[in-house]
Protein backbone atom coordinates (compact mmCIF):
# COMPACT_ATOMS: atom_id res chain seq x y z
CA UNK A 1 0.00 0.00 0.00
CA UNK A 2 1.13 3.83 -1.01
CA UNK A 3 2.23 6.09 1.42
CA UNK A 4 -0.98 8.39 0.18
CA UNK A 5 -3.27 5.32 0.42
CA UNK A 6 -2.09 5.03 3.96
CA UNK A 7 -2.44 9.08 4.82
CA UNK A 8 -6.17 8.60 2.80
CA UNK A 9 -7.36 6.16 4.85
CA UNK A 10 -5.90 7.99 7.83
CA UNK A 11 -7.91 11.03 6.93
CA UNK A 12 -10.75 9.20 6.54
CA UNK A 13 -11.34 6.95 9.80
CA UNK A 14 -10.60 10.66 11.40
CA UNK A 15 -13.46 12.48 9.52
CA UNK A 16 -15.57 9.36 10.95
CA UNK A 17 -13.96 10.04 14.58
CA UNK A 18 -14.44 13.65 13.74
CA UNK A 19 -18.43 12.88 13.06
CA UNK A 20 -19.11 10.30 15.64
CA UNK A 21 -17.45 12.82 18.25
CA UNK A 22 -20.59 15.42 16.73
CA UNK A 23 -23.04 12.82 18.10
CA UNK A 24 -21.83 11.84 21.46
CA UNK A 25 -22.12 15.93 21.75
CA UNK A 26 -25.65 15.95 20.73
CA UNK A 27 -24.72 17.46 17.48
CA UNK A 28 -26.20 13.86 15.30
CA UNK A 29 -25.78 14.20 11.70
CA UNK A 30 -27.76 12.71 8.87
CA UNK A 31 -25.91 9.74 6.62
CA UNK A 32 -26.77 8.40 3.41
CA UNK A 33 -26.73 5.00 3.39
CA UNK A 34 -23.32 4.01 2.02
CA UNK A 35 -22.14 6.79 4.38
CA UNK A 36 -23.82 5.44 7.57
CA UNK A 37 -22.64 2.37 6.88
CA UNK A 38 -19.19 3.38 6.46
CA UNK A 39 -19.22 5.40 9.75
CA UNK A 40 -21.26 2.30 11.85
CA UNK A 41 -17.52 0.11 10.14
CA UNK A 42 -15.05 3.00 11.81
CA UNK A 43 -16.91 3.30 14.62
CA UNK A 44 -16.72 -1.05 15.39
CA UNK A 45 -12.90 -0.07 14.93
CA UNK A 46 -13.01 1.96 17.97
CA UNK A 47 -15.24 0.10 20.04
CA UNK A 48 -18.68 1.77 19.47
CA UNK A 49 -21.71 -0.29 18.24
CA UNK A 50 -24.11 1.67 16.85
CA UNK A 51 -27.82 0.34 17.21
CA UNK A 52 -31.40 1.35 16.48
CA UNK A 53 -33.49 1.33 19.57
CA UNK A 54 -35.39 -1.93 17.45
CA UNK A 55 -32.09 -3.76 16.93
CA UNK A 56 -31.20 -3.33 20.70
CA UNK A 57 -34.53 -4.37 21.90
CA UNK A 58 -34.27 -7.45 19.74
CA UNK A 59 -30.66 -8.48 22.00
CA UNK A 60 -32.36 -7.53 25.18
CA UNK A 61 -31.55 -4.08 25.98
CA UNK A 62 -33.75 -1.03 26.86
CA UNK A 63 -32.26 2.66 25.82
CA UNK A 64 -31.57 4.90 28.87
CA UNK A 65 -34.05 7.94 29.62
CA UNK A 66 -32.79 11.26 27.97
CA UNK A 67 -30.43 9.11 25.39
CA UNK A 68 -29.77 11.14 22.34
CA UNK A 69 -28.97 9.83 18.63
CA UNK A 70 -25.43 9.75 17.90
CA UNK A 71 -26.35 9.40 13.90
CA UNK A 72 -29.63 9.15 11.91
CA UNK A 73 -28.91 6.90 9.09
CA UNK A 74 -30.83 6.90 5.76
CA UNK A 75 -32.36 2.89 5.30
CA UNK A 76 -33.10 1.87 1.64
CA UNK A 77 -35.94 -0.20 0.43
CA UNK A 78 -37.87 -1.27 2.04
CA UNK A 79 -37.91 1.33 5.53
CA UNK A 80 -37.19 4.22 2.91
CA UNK A 81 -36.64 6.63 5.93
CA UNK A 82 -33.88 8.09 8.52
CA UNK A 83 -33.93 6.07 11.72
CA UNK A 84 -31.79 7.28 14.48
CA UNK A 85 -28.74 4.61 15.84
CA UNK A 86 -27.38 5.08 19.17
CA UNK A 87 -24.69 2.96 21.22
CA UNK A 88 -25.01 -0.05 22.68
CA UNK A 89 -22.64 0.17 25.00
CA UNK A 90 -23.35 3.68 27.03
CA UNK A 91 -27.06 4.47 26.06
CA UNK A 92 -28.63 1.06 26.59
CA UNK A 93 -28.81 -1.16 29.35
CA UNK A 94 -30.00 -4.44 29.89
CA UNK A 95 -33.75 -5.11 30.23
CA UNK A 96 -34.38 -6.77 33.30
CA UNK A 97 -35.98 -10.19 32.96
CA UNK A 98 -39.14 -11.47 34.87
CA UNK A 99 -39.05 -14.78 36.39
CA UNK A 100 -41.43 -16.87 35.18
CA UNK A 101 -44.02 -18.25 37.34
Amino acid sequence: MSRSNVIAKINRLRAALDTLEQGFNEHPVSTGDGEGYALIKHAQKVGIELVSETAARKQGYKLKKGAKPILFKYFKAPIQKYIPLYDLHSQFVMEKRRCPD
